[in-house]
């Protein structure tokens, strides 16, 4: 139904083309100019680019940083985590004001900072229209690693679709899966590192995300920020690329020959950005598959980022895309994760008639395994993007997750995706404005200052000036006898770096303090305010500290000049007392104001304190029973108030541990006891239990076996074990320590011997041959396997 009502809107717009377009200027293909950016001076309102061409004074620009995020790089699940946004995502409209060779000057200061080392910082104009129609599908330059893969316009009046406007797979690039290394895999080896150097066997390629690679890190399943991790030797699939939600992560490979290598660590999807305001993102690439025939399908490109501004939108049943690609599909190798989808910026007064906006995550790349004993892993789905646009609006939206890929047409597993992810969703959400500079960049001016009139000990004091000029910096100061120093919010004084400080308790030390505003900027040299002159009158000072056994605290009164007090304990009670000494009801945080009083004024002091109770140490151990190697979880069960614990797990590894509810690992059969210590500030307590771990040893079953005939006489060989249970093959059973078993008639029967005891247990089977007229045959080794009890 879509697509008819959006074809008769195409019939039915190239019908009146010659009376809609009048007045309207037809856009299609790519219409931003895109330059580099090298450097900022922030004083000059200026950026150093590649190149002016397609600029000019009066022309709207918009400018990005596309990366410079900090991701942590250890060999761990936390490779790609981003530590620091640092300034990537950052973006602001500016208007040229001039250009001189490759400089371009701004009219206004720039309200965000950038990173133009590395952070591929670049500069596009936003063309100005006041009627536009799309007349073909309007798109993007693709992001090459310094520019493109953003679409920016501005139409002050009607804008008409009669195409697509389209950044799909404009965003940051896929891994590429072209791995020329020679494979040394081996079947013993786990190929599980995170990263790895270019064109290693072990690793494919990530996908590009919002941090530069790392040198030799360029490859492996950890994800590159909001890129994709390439998947792992041998043949698994690439992780998903994500924006501000995560990508799925890749698919297995399971091989069916146990000599086969397997591919178990497939690449991660990409890490969530945050979904700050003032920040968007390019979809991140999905991570390569892994080949190593050649056969491997790259990550999907991310999608782009679409700025939209118009006074009003007819779409005719066409649409706003900046969907992650989807990944290809390929032949019994790792298959490339699906990209993320990108960023949609609409602002729109109103439009008219449904309009779909669609920043969907790209699929991961399937498998067919042309029927072979193959198993090979699929990609992961890339996450849905992010979409913004005002309130006053109600456009038709889809931030949906790019789907998992299918591995199928295997002769050894189901079709399935091999634990492959699907991407998140993406995120909706509501845009106030572009951020935009409004003040030139202008030196600091400070206002007359008011003259302080007479203060009490106590006052609370407030010194405001007006300050103009842009990118300010401030920072009182005060000469208390000795010249001034800079003052800092401590808790006597509050707004030490804003032009209005505040004295939160003037005392009478301050009588003669003499106080000014230093305001200093980059660009211009630092100014200070005329100096004013603090006179303060004797007052009363408040002051007390306090003790503190169990739930009693003793208050010592440090007050001075000062005829009367009043205590209020934060409980409810109160005492006139002068150093009072109060039993609180219970343990917790108290809020306790002392009032000193005389004929001038009152001041008051004021003391959050902590009463606590004693310690008490309990605690309770979860799977405290069990066969070696075991691992107890232990839950702390104390009571009242301590500052630490210490655990001790003697025979247990760790041997000890301070965390709340930790675990210890046994290896060796016995019976264990666990200690709790707490420490308080005023009391400690500790708690043991006696033989609470009781770990026993793994059953290690065998057996040996006599044939005679079609009657099998079976000898248990096993240690460590109680329990057993005989399955001869042939759809019996015993539970005989040493059964005797008469087989029906010839053949191959494989027998199995279930050893347990209490906690857990082991099998083994061996295959007994019997053959025709009694004849015994060749027995084949035995098959040794483990499992817990119960099973």
């Amino acid at each position: 139904m879509h697509n008819l009502f959006q074809k008769l809107a195409v019939v039915l717009c190239v019908a009146l083309l010659p009376f809609l377009s009048y007045g309207q200027t037809a856009l299609s293909g790519v219409i931003n100019h895109y330059t580099a950016v090298t450097a900022i001076d922030y004083c000059q309102n200026s950026a150093t680019v590649s190149g002016v061409s397609g600029f000019a004074p009066g022309v709207t620009v918009l400018l990005i940083q596309m990366k410079g995020a900090v991701i942590n790089t250890t060999n761990t699940a936390a490779f790609g985590d981003i530590t620091s946004l640092g300034d990537a995502g950052h973006f602001e409209k500016a208007v040229i004001a001039a250009l001189s060779g490759n400089t371009i000057f701004f009219q206004n200061a720039l309200v965000n900072t950038y990173q133009t080392s590395n952070g591929h910082v670049q500069l596009l104009d936003i063309p100005q229209y006041d009627d536009a129609i799309v007349t073909g599908t309007l798109s993007a330059a693709p992001w090459n690693g310094q520019t493109g893969g953003v679409l920016a316009l501005e139409v002050s009046g009607v804008l008409t679709l009669q195409a697509d406007m389209d950044v799909s797979g404009k965003g940051f690039r896929g891994g590429i899966a072209e791995i020329t290394a020679a494979n040394n895999c081996s079947w013993l080896v786990s190929i599980n590192g995170y990263a790895y150097g270019p064109n290693d066997w072990r690793g494919a390629a990530k996908g590009e995300g919002i941090a530069d690679f790392a040198a030799s890190q360029q490859t492996g399943r950890g994800a590159q920020a909001n890129g994709g991790g390439g998947g792992n030797d041998h043949n698994s699939g690439g992780g998903g690329g994500a924006n501000v939600s995560a990508g799925g992560n890749g698919g297995n490979n399971e091989e069916p020959s146990f000599f086969g290598c397997d591919g178990f660590f497939p690449g991660r999807g990409g890490k969530t950005a945050t979904a700050a305001p003032g920040r968007c993102y390019l979809g991140g690439g999905g991570g390569a598959g892994h080949e190593n025939n050649e056969l491997g399908t790259d990550g999907g490109n991310g999608g782009g980022i679409l700025y939209l501004k118009a006074g009003q939108i007819v779409a005719n049943g066409f649409a706003l895309h900046a969907n992650g690609d989807n990944a290809l599909s390929t032949f019994g190798e790792g298959a490339g994760g699906g990209g993320g989808g990108g960023t949609i910026l609409l602002e729109a007064m109103s439009l008219g008639g449904p309009l779909l906006l669609e920043a969907r995550g790209g699929n991961g790349g399937n498998i067919d395994n042309v029927g072979a004993e193959r198993c090979s892993g699929p990609g992961g789905g890339g996450s849905g993007g992010r979409i913004l646009f005002p309130g006053t609006i109600s456009p038709l939206t889809d931030v949906s997750g790019g789907l998992a890929g299918i591995s199928s047409n295997s002769a050894s597993c189901n079709t399935g995706t091999n634990d492959a992810q699907p991407g998140s969703t993406g995120v909706i959400g509501s845009l106030t404005g572009i951020p935009e500079g409004s003040e030139p960049n202008q030196a600091p001016e400070i206002a007359a200052v008011p003259e302080l009139g007479q203060a009490c000990a106590g006052d609370l004091l407030t010194i405001p000036l007006l300050v103009e000029g842009f990118g300010l910096t401030y920072r009182w100061q005060a000469d208390t006898g000795s010249g001034f120093e800079d003052l800092q919010d401590d808790g006597l004084f509050s707004g030490t770096g804003s032009p209005v400080l505040q004295i939160d308790g003037v005392t009478a030390l301050m009588d003669g303090y003499v106080f000014r505003l230093a305001v200093s900027s980059t660009c211009f040299p630092a100014i200070f305010s005329q100096e004013m002159v603090l006179p303060v009158r004797p007052d009363p000072q408040a002051a007390f500290s306090f003790s503190g056994t169990d739930l009693t605290a003793s208050f010592t009164n440090a007050s001075t000049s000062a005829d009367a007090y009043w205590w209020d304990f934060g409980d409810g009670q109160n005492s006139t007392a002068v150093a009072p000494q109060h039993v609180y009801p219970a343990e917790g945080d108290y809020l306790v104001t002392l009032a000193a009083i005389n004929a001038c004024d009152t001041a008051y002091a004021t003391m959050l304190i902590s009463v606590f109770s004693a310690p008490m140490a309990n605690f309770a151990a979860e799977n405290s029973e069990g066969c070696a190697p075991r691992t107890v979880q232990f839950t702390n069960q104390s009571s009242g108030s301590y500052d630490s614990l210490l655990w001790l797990f003697p025979g247990g590894d760790p041997l000890s541990s301070t965390q709340e509810n930790p675990t210890a690992t046994y290896t060796q059969p016995g019976d264990y006891d666990v200690t709790l210590i707490l420490f308080g500030a005023l009391l400690n307590d500790t708690v043991s239990q006696s033989s609470l771990v009781t770990i026993l040893q793994q059953p290690i079953p065998d057996f040996s076996f006599q044939v005679d005939g079609n009657v099998v006489v079976f000898t248990n060989l096993s240690l460590h074990s109680t329990l057993y249970n005989w399955d001869f093959g042939d759809n019996t059973n015993s539970v005989e320590a040493n059964p005797q078993h008469t087989f029906a008639g010839t053949g191959a029967y494989t027998v199995t011997l279930n050893a347990q005891n209490a906690w857990c247990g082991s099998a083994i089977s061996q295959t007994i041959l019997i053959g025709v007229n009694g004849a015994e045959e060749p027995v084949r080794e035995p098959k040794i396997h483990c499992y817990p009890n119960p099973t």
